[in-house]
């Protein structure tokens, strides 16, 4: 009688995903219910769920959930004790800030489409490579700023205008009894 290559153990199927959670049903090994051998006869999912192994390879340790886990994860700011690397944020001095916003205003808090010159740069590659941040970067902040920039700009000159304009409408307004 031959062996099969593959088996599967425990169920990975996370039935607390649609509250954000994570929680698995317990089941501790695949047994399938029917003849086409994809269901689990004690937990009912599919057999992609469960842990797939070869018994000729060494034991992989189990990502199963257990208290243990759930505080390691919980503290590490990873997902079952994985250590995700955090992604670094890009800190600007005020100098490049000042530049940039400057140059956004210039150009209308949009990139444009411009010819390259010789040394395959436009105009914001220039920018980019002179204040020392990249292409995308650069694109990036801006796309975060251009609404924060236009509110306070509006924001101080624009309200006694405002005010005025709202102040002369207000008599052209009829009262219907």
């Amino acid at each position: 009688m031959e062996e099969k290559k593959e088996q599967y153990g425990e169920c990975l199927r996370n039935h607390a995903a649609s509250l954000g959670s994570y929680a698995t049903d317990g089941c501790g090994e695949f047994i399938p219910a029917d003849e086409s051998g994809l269901i689990c006869a004690a937990c009912g999912c599919h057999r992609n769920f469960h842990r797939k192994f070869d018994p000729m390879s060494p034991p992989i340790p189990s990502l199963a959930y257990s208290p243990a886990t759930a505080t390691d994860s919980f503290e590490s700011g990873g997902t079952n004790g994985s250590n995700k690397k955090k992604r670094v944020r890009t800190k600007f001095t005020e100098e490049q800030k000042d530049k940039m916003m400057d140059f956004a205003e210039r150009i209308g808090w949009k990139v444009p489409r411009e010819e390259v010159d010789e040394e395959g740069l436009d105009s914001i590659g220039r920018f980019c490579r002179d204040i020392g941040v990249t292409r995308t970067v650069f694109k990036v902040w801006m796309h975060n700023h251009k609404n924060s920039a236009s509110s306070s700009l509006t924001t101080g000159g624009g309200g006694a205008a405002a005010a005025a304009q709202d102040g002369s409408n207000a008599d052209q307004h009829t009262n219907f009894k």
